[in-house]
């Protein structure tokens, strides 16, 4: 079971689809697929990248400064550019040796074996890589809902003080809950667009709201606008690679492309474009609030304003409707290890053939469709069940934030950093280590090696950070 495989159902025929498990991992998932254009990855690309990442930019640039931020935005965005060419690589090299491989054991070779981030580590690094990538992608993916769920319950306060964060947090479970059951990656398309669509057309407003700000006010006045500010970066590199979010879809983005030739260009392009996104958004909010800025930048719009409202309500519903998508590949990953714990349930303990749950030997038809109806139910309540508690944990985790923007930096610096810096080099040197030119190694070593000293470095200050908020009754 990997993680990213239901990615690669967007845009299909299919009208039902199965979870990828153990089971039927081995099975061709492109039967009746539709293969994206190079339009349709870009837009791909993009949208797993803008979240709630984003919008604490004018928050990370407060800590980092306009000059070192942006140098360091840009620096970042071209060495995630790098690494996730060097995955693709990687995995288009493992692809043909596998093949060949097959080809002289006479097996059949499935192309859809190699396909996400997992299967790569799988490749590379045995059990273990699979579940080192597995673990970093289910820390980061329930960051992306416990920080989804803490901007909600914040903006929900802000505007309606009678009740406290968490309480708005617990009542957004509502909703949440029902929609998080949904199992089919195409029942959930209608909510991904409109959330697209609020997230864009919120972050122009509050651009507007910024500018407006700035032509009313004297310029600077009494803003403290810092350039460099060395000692607080780490919480800006943090957050910088909790915004470049989409690592894990890369895989299977490309995977799924009619022409692979062009993933490259496509994947520039929209870094590219999230890059500026995120340098225009963050430096523009920064800019017009300075020092007063707030690690959600809707905290610095009046909420007794009707745009105020609006803004943040459009935000609410984006984040809301994103929430679900964030936290499919691990209810996904989840279903996975259920279906392996069922399949070692189907006899009963007694070890008596006629208590078999599933009796292979019997010529009942109408026996073996009722106990696979009884399995298929099981199955649902169990993975209802799970889905549910992990919601409700990613709830608790989130009304415990003392600190909205070290959270986003802890969660981009402890399971971002080692994704998109640190890993793929080390894949790279794995696959290539016979044929790698002395410098490729040192350029790779030199990458890996900054990515585990900036990971250090940004979840300690993150978690130093977070304690001291909490000592300070934030």
């Amino acid at each position: 079971m990997v993680l990213y495989k239901a990615a690669y159902y967007e845009g299909t025929d299919v009208e039902e689809k199965e979870p990828i498990t153990k089971h039927n991992a081995e099975e061709p998932i492109n039967k009746g697929e539709a293969k994206s254009t190079d339009f349709q990855a870009l837009v791909n690309i993009i949208k797993a990248n803008i979240g709630s990442g984003i919008l604490t930019m004018p928050f990370a640039y407060k800590n980092g400064g306009v000059i070192l931020g942006t140098i360091a935005l840009v620096t970042v965005a071209l060495i995630t550019m790098h690494c996730i060419t060097l995955l693709v690589k990687c995995k288009k090299k493992l692809v043909r040796d596998l093949k060949a491989r097959k080809r002289e054991q006479g097996e059949d070779f499935d192309e859809n074996e190699i396909v996400t981030y997992g299967d790569v580590g799988k490749e590379t690094m045995g059990k273990f890589g699979t579940a080192f990538i597995s673990t970093l992608l289910v820390f980061t993916q329930t960051g992306f809902c416990c920080a989804y769920l803490n901007f909600i319950g914040g903006n929900m306060h802000e505007m309606v003080p009678a009740l406290r964060e968490w309480h708005y947090i617990i009542i957004s479970l509502v909703v949440l809950i029902p929609i998080c059951l949904i199992r089919n990656l195409k029942h959930l398309s209608l909510l991904s667009i409109i959330s697209e669509i609020l997230m864009l057309a919120g972050m122009g407003i509050v651009i507007y709201f910024d500018i407006f700000t700035l032509s009313t006010t004297s310029f600077p006045g009494d803003r403290r606008i810092s350039t460099f500010d060395f000692k607080n970066f780490p919480v800006f590199f943090g957050i910088c690679i909790f915004g470049f979010e989409g690592i894990g879809l890369a895989l299977p983005v490309e995977s799924n492309m009619k022409n692979k030739k062009h993933f490259k260009a496509v994947l520039y392009t929209a870094e590219s474009l999230v890059g500026i996104m995120m340098g225009v958004f963050g430096l523009f909010g920064y800019i017009a609030f300075a020092h007063n800025v707030q690690s959600m930048i809707t905290l610095n719009i009046p909420s007794g304003s009707s745009l105020g409202i609006v803004i943040k309500v459009g935000f609410i519903i984006a984040l809301a409707f994103t929430y679900p998508m964030q936290l499919f590949p691990v209810s996904e990953l989840f279903d996975g290890y259920l279906d392996v714990v069922i399949e070692k349930f189907k006899r009963k303990p007694s070890g008596d053939e006629s208590q078999f749950l599933f009796n292979p030997t019997t010529n009942s038809l109408e026996v073996q469709t009722k106990t696979s109806r009884k399995a298929t139910l099981l199955r649902w309540i169990a993975g209802s069940v799970m889905r549910a508690v992990v919601i409700i944990l990613t709830a608790v985790l989130a009304a415990s934030i003392p600190d909205f923007g070290s959270f986003l930096s802890l969660i981009g610096g402890l399971g971002g950093t080692l994704l998109a810096f640190v890993l793929p080099c080390i894949i790279h040197i794995i696959v290539y280590r016979k044929e790698m030119h002395w410098y490729v190694f040192a350029k790779d070593i030199s990458i890996a090696t900054f990515g585990i000293l900036a990971s250090a470095i940004t979840t300690w200050t993150a978690i130093d950070n977070m304690i001291k908020g909490r000592k300070g009754g934030h």
